[in-house]
């Protein structure tokens, strides 16, 4: 069990902060089931969840798990065959459902080659592939910001450093695929 003040990863709204624990008022409901009342980091609102969900609930990265992360990023693989857009979204979409910040990295560098390969070709990234980037980037820098004690912008910046190739084509440490 969570304890109040503690800094969770919902499934559903990303980082938030365990604001109460107890039964919700004015909800008639004959267990008198406990919730947890999360705060979501970075938006308004509250999320309200049974204690004993099955929802995906797990503690956020602790400062020493987010600098390793960090330290991986530059030789996680990516792999850019070709694949229909339906696959693409398929791909990014079991990425962001994993909960795991190392896919979330990892989708990051994804649309990143993506792009760059794109642009070789004279055509640009898609919107699908953007709306991923973006989700991946707020529950992954909101979630290393709370593990690192920055903000989500710095968070941001440590991952734009890592996730620059370090030459051309192949990354050492890793398989990228064009």
């Amino acid at each position: 069990m969570y304890q109040k003040g503690e800094f969770v990863f919902y499934a559903q709204a990303g980082v938030c902060r365990v604001a109460d624990i107890g039964p919700l008022d004015g909800v008639p409901d004959a267990r008198a089931v406990p919730y947890y009342t999360l705060e979501v980091v970075g938006e308004q609102g509250r999320v309200f969840v049974p204690v004993d969900t099955a929802a995906y609930l797990r503690p956020v990265l602790t400062y020493e798990e987010a600098q390793a992360l960090l330290r991986e990023i530059p030789a996680l693989s990516v792999d850019l065959s070709g694949q229909s857009l339906r696959q693409w979204e398929d791909r990014y979409r079991a990425m962001v459902k994993s909960h795991s910040c190392r896919e979330l990295a990892r989708l990051l560098k994804t649309v990143q080659r993506r792009q760059t390969v794109l642009e070789r070709r004279g055509r640009r990234l898609g919107g699908m592939d953007e709306r991923y980037r973006k989700r991946a980037q707020r529950l992954l820098f909101t979630e290393l910001a709370v593990a690192l004690g920055i903000t989500p912008e710095g968070a941001g910046a440590l991952v734009g450093e890592r996730l620059q190739p370090a030459g051309k084509g192949l990354q050492s440490g890793g398989t990228v695929v064009y």
